[in-house]
């Protein structure tokens, strides 16, 4: 199995276009885990009197199932008897953005605002994305792809209810993890374009990000839950951590070969995929105010996931065609900073 994975690995990687193209379809999955996940995470969460006990157990699984991984098998062990001292800072600084901080402050703002005004500074991420890729990643966005992000921004906003949004200290924190969250994506995907192994970054972001949330809860005297848990809410954690592992290795893959801002663009169509999920479990769902907003939502999503696998398709025919030129004269050779690393 191992070899086959390495030989796919290897294809994709001898293959740059071919990467474009698997790296957005990891994005367009992960966008349909997400739909899926916010649908099974709000059944869940409602047998748990704390949000942030029933999130730390969930990141618990995922990190678990990571560390049996990373101790079991020989060539994870490898991998982490290489990293260095500054190696093991960007996996804890992953783990406070990516696992930890932005979950805690997320739900300490939630008790203070409502779940309107978190939704929609949740789901206002990917501007934060594009900007700080933009500025930290040098990622290169066309006007086509800054005018999708645009009508992405109308679509949230419409199909959200301003009217019932608050501004307090609960808004600011949630603000604060979108903040965070966002440079968490970023970090990644700065890692994921260095020396160490996706693999390794995913364990430093849910296995370290749930240390850090035991942490929290030791600290604030919120572990005695853990030893009351039934058979259902143990159902729910488990469920919901293996999501969250699958969401978390498809967004990672998507991250590796394509632009993270246009990954998490296309992300925000997941409440799209949870109304489908609804309208299959036969759940009351109202439309009729919030048509508008998904419509342009839907077609913003389709509009960045065309205009950016075009254009990262594009920009790889460029720089091929570059290089053939450099093999028969010295030809300038400017890096294309839209490029992903991967």
């Amino acid at each position: 199995m191992r070899g086959a994975g390495g030989r796919a690995v290897a294809a994709v990687k001898a293959n740059p276009k071919l990467a474009v193209r698997v790296g957005y379809g990891f994005a367009f999955v992960n966008a349909v885990v997400s739909g899926v996940s916010v649908y099974v995470n709000a059944l869940g969460v409602a047998h748990f009197n704390n949000a942030v006990v029933y999130t730390t157990l969930k990141n618990g699984v995922s990190g678990a199932v990571l560390l049996v991984i990373a101790c079991l098998v020989r060539s994870q062990r490898e991998k982490y008897k290489r990293l260095s001292v500054a190696d093991w800072g960007w996996l804890l600084l992953v783990a406070i953005l990516a696992g930890s901080a932005g979950f805690a402050l997320y739900f300490s703002g939630l008790k203070l605002a409502n779940p309107v005004t978190g939704s929609l500074e949740n789901h206002l991420e990917f501007i934060v994305v594009a900007v700080l890729a933009v500025a930290l990643l040098k990622e290169r966005l066309s006007a086509s792809m800054w005018a999708g992000i645009g009508v992405l921004t109308a679509g949230v906003l419409l199909s959200s209810t301003l009217g019932l949004l608050v501004f307090n200290k609960g808004t600011v924190l949630m603000g604060l993890s979108t903040l965070i969250f966002a440079a968490g994506w970023v970090v990644v995907k700065h890692m994921l374009g260095g020396r160490i192994s996706p693999m390794v970054v995913m364990t430093g972001e849910l296995t370290l990000g749930a240390v850090l949330l035991f942490a929290y809860l030791a600290v604030r005297g919120q572990l005695g839950p853990l030893g009351h848990l039934d058979a259902v809410q143990w159902a729910y954690v488990i469920g919901t951590g293996l999501i969250l592992l699958v969401f978390t290795a498809t967004v990672y893959a998507a991250i590796r070969l394509v632009r993270v801002s246009a990954v998490t663009a296309i992300g925000t169509g997941a409440p799209l995929v949870t109304i489908l999920v609804d309208l299959a479990a036969n759940k009351p769902v109202s439309l009729a105010n919030d048509a508008l907003g998904l419509s342009l939502t839907f077609v913003a999503v389709v509009a960045v996931l065309v205009v950016g696998l075009r254009q990262e398709t594009g920009q790889v025919q460029v720089g091929q065609s570059q290089v053939g030129q450099s093999q028969v004269g010295p030809v300038s050779l400017p890096l294309a900073k839209g490029a992903s690393a991967s």
